[in-house]
């Protein structure tokens, strides 16, 4: 009995400090104000903070640079500064005008998460107050290429160009994965660190969700005539292959390119800064 309850407590603590290094490797968490502030001084590029009200919910946004309009959406688990690097940086900030911000169940935003269709609308709203009157770049990694995938389909006019970096689309890839539908169970973490788990918990029912959701719009998807280009990586272990398979399937050719990085993982904003690079300062 003892040893059961010995065997426990180290089960416990390992996946305490499993979730405490996906945190670090997703970027999940919130940065500190004063990490945004040291990295955006480093380039002395201006931004902005604010929030902006969708019915129930309080949408954190920060702006910067001065260009073209580029909408940024992370994916899931995820926050906005996934993307504070990149604001930062004075060739992007040249090139474009930037936002970013926190999806619904996420960091700063308030008024917990919504649904796939929900957060397609709350884009919609962000891109529309941000930059009105204006057709814009979206930019969406993993669950957030979803969303961006179904920003051109819902709402082409204000969309110039969608790039997406292994993003979620295959709802059968995507069905069926052991460790998605564990993740959703293993609600007593919560209880030994709840500002850790929560992000985890959000993304489990997103992803959890994801596939009946995604289901809604596939025979609308070739209809979509925004150009549309997706990058993805060979060592992507958590988004498969068969995202590639199903966009060439489900989009019209005329509108669709994709690239296939050796050797790439997943996390592709966080780890992988000269694919961001070459996408959007090369385009």
């Amino acid at each position: 009995m003892i040893l059961i309850i010995f065997l426990s407590i180290l089960v416990l603590f390992a996946l305490f400090f499993v979730l405490i290094l996906l945190l670090t490797h997703f970027r999940v968490y919130v940065l500190q104000s004063s990490k945004i502030k040291e990295t955006f001084k480093k380039t002395s590029t201006t931004y902005i903070e604010g929030a902006i009200t969708s019915k129930d919910h309080s949408i954190f946004y920060r702006q910067s640079g001065n260009g073209l309009p580029l909408l940024f959406i992370h994916g899931s688990p995820g926050s906005a500064d996934v993307f504070v690097d990149y604001q930062a940086a004075n060739e992007f900030a040249e090139k474009y005008t930037m936002v970013t911000y926190d999806r619904p169940g996420y960091g700063r935003t308030s008024g917990g998460m919504c649904s796939l269709a929900q957060q397609v609308q709350i884009a919609h709203e962000v891109l529309t107050t941000q930059f009105p009157n204006k057709k814009v770049i979206i930019v969406g990694h993993s669950y957030g290429g979803t969303i961006a995938a179904l920003l051109a389909l819902e709402y082409p006019e204000v969309v110039e160009q969608v790039i997406l970096f292994a993003p979620m689309l295959d709802p059968i890839g995507e069905e069926g994965k052991w460790w998605k539908r564990l993740s959703q169970r293993i609600s007593f973490i919560s209880y030994i660190a709840p500002f850790i788990a929560y992000p985890f918990r959000v993304s489990a029912k997103e992803i959890y969700a994801f596939p009946n959701a995604i289901r809604l719009y596939i025979d609308r998807l070739k209809t979509i005539r925004i150009p549309i280009k997706i990058i993805m990586g060979t060592r992507d272990f958590l988004v498969p292959m068969s995202n590639i398979t199903f966009a060439k399937t489900h989009f019209d050719s005329t509108i669709l390119t994709t690239e296939i990085i050796p050797g790439m993982s997943h996390f592709i904003p966080q780890h992988y800064p000269e694919v961001i690079k070459k996408a959007l300062l090369e385009k």
